[in-house]
């Protein structure tokens, strides 16, 4: 059974890969999208998702901690 049907959300020896580091990642990306004027439309929906898990408490655990905020609305 996979992390997110499994609601293991919590980061454990099996975690391959927090949040923490993939939102660094996609914050240069949002940069250089800002820098070169690039419509950021669809990723401002990826970073929404990322704000909503980072707010509830998420930055250090599991990547599959997003999915409990895919979907719902601000």
């Amino acid at each position: 059974m996979n992390r997110t049907n499994a609601g293991r959300f919590a980061s454990d020896d099996e975690t391959l890969s927090s949040i923490s580091p993939h939102y660094g990642a996609f914050q240069h990306l949002l940069e250089l999208m800002e820098a070169r004027k690039i419509d950021r439309s669809v990723v401002d929906g990826y970073d929404a998702i990322f704000q909503r898990a980072i707010a509830a408490g998420h930055l250090h655990d599991d990547f599959a901690a997003l999915s409990q905020f895919l979907g719902k609305s601000r």
